[in-house]
């Protein structure tokens, strides 16, 4: 439980530090007052329902429920006050169907917001979270207005703290459904990150895309970094354009965009999936969905490689792998023994892995299984193809 509280606290001090650097100056957004005051309560209430923290919300340490090993502290005040205050504000906020999944969570194990006879509690970890993440209050005054076509919006606004010496924030994009004549949420799609004016300007001349709210072309914040011999820096960055269709978004194209040369190369799309050019160009095995380098010593990547260690093992000299995934998104990659599911947040061009593994990869066509410790050892399934580091480093080496 320690190395999992630590973990999150690491995540939203970074999440914090990182995203508070990168646009220090922009406090306005570009939505007009009336769509601010249409907005405002809904998004305000959003905020306090997934995240707990508000003004006026308390946390009782005496009153403490311990159920299957795990405790939870008594959570008072504004929507919290007793079950049907949040229920209500739930229902009031969030589409038909997603209300119905958070109220479904308050019985879940996992939850962090928990129900015990009509009062709430929150994981005892969750209410000693830092000050800098505690104070975070919606800015409506942020609000931009990103896109806007048939049923759907997609917003972005800032959360910043409050009464702190060291202003910090982080930025939220909501995607919100109009049902019954009012904008609900929907979906939190903060993982998008929404191109800035110049890159969205390629993006849209090059798809011939129409420079108005109808589409909604973001980053999922993930790139290639090339350090050249001049310790400058390319960054290939994953790009998508979605256009609103009634009540769904709509992938619509895939780009890697080269900071270097402001240009973009179209990615392909299968099954509403984005195919990793990096696996495509390196995979000759048209069945593979997975490629694996194994890491010799003295091999040096030249590309930034960060190899993590999800395992218990803590002995030096442990083998290290390059995993290559098919797809951009929605892998379904898990690693034990870390139990972690790589969907969505873990999704990357190539991620490195420090230690011994089975690798579990899912998906519509079915389940593979592969032990690191036995790759030199055992026949490969047809769907994992291993590569060896040479060719992936001369590859990441030509890399403009």
């Amino acid at each position: 439980m320690n190395k999992i509280i630590l973990t999150l606290l690491l995540i939203l001090s970074m999440s914090l530090t990182l995203v508070g650097c990168s646009r220090p100056d922009k406090f306005v957004g570009s939505a007009d007052d009336e769509t601010k005051k249409l907005l405002s309560d809904t998004i305000s209430n959003y905020d306090l329902t997934r995240n707990i923290f508000g003004d006026n919300v308390t946390f009782d340490l005496s009153d403490v429920r311990e159920i299957e090993g795990k405790k939870y502290i008594r959570v008072s005040g504004d929507i919290f006050e007793n079950l049907n205050s949040y229920k209500k504000t739930v229902e009031e906020t969030f589409t038909l169907k997603r209300s119905e999944e958070i109220l479904n969570q308050l019985e879940d194990s996992k939850s962090i917001l928990r129900n015990f006879d009509n009062k709430l509690y929150v994981a005892d970890y969750y209410a000693q979270l830092p000050k800098e993440v505690q104070k975070l209050r919606v800015s409506i005054d942020s609000l931009d207005l990103i896109t806007k076509k048939d049923n759907l919006l997609i917003v972005n606004y800032r959360k910043t703290n409050t009464g702190m010496t060291k202003v910090t924030y982080t930025d939220q994009v909501l995607l919100l459904e109009k049902e019954n004549g009012k904008y609900l949420v929907s979906e939190d799609i903060s993982k998008y990150t929404p191109a800035d004016n110049e890159v969205k300007k390629i993006i849209e001349e090059n798809y011939k895309i129409p420079e108005d709210n109808s589409t909604f072309i973001a980053s999922n914040s993930l790139y290639l970094k090339n350090v050249g011999e001049n310790d400058e820096n390319t960054f290939l960055t994953l790009y998508k354009v979605f256009e609103p269709e009634q009540s769904k978004l709509v992938l619509k194209y895939s780009a890697m965009y080269n900071s270097s040369e402001k240009s973009i190369e179209n990615l392909s799309i299968v099954n509403n999936r984005t195919v990793n050019k990096v696996f495509t160009d390196l995979c000759s095995n048209s069945s593979a969905k997975l490629l694996i380098i194994p890491i010799k010593e003295g091999d040096n990547p030249k590309k930034v490689v960060e190899f993590i260690n999800y395992s218990d093992e803590e002995k030096e000299n442990l083998p290290k792998y390059i995993l290559i995934p098919k797809y951009l998104d929605e892998n379904n990659l898990k690693i034990s023994s870390s139990n972690l599911n790589l969907k969505d947040l873990y999704s990357t061009f190539y991620m490195g892995l420090d230690g011994n593994y089975t690798l579990t990869y899912s998906d519509s066509e079915g389940v593979l299984k592969l032990d690191t410790s036995t790759l030199e050892t055992e026949k490969l399934p047809a769907e994992v193809e291993k590569l060896n580091f040479e060719k992936f480093n001369d590859y990441l080496g030509n890399i403009k």
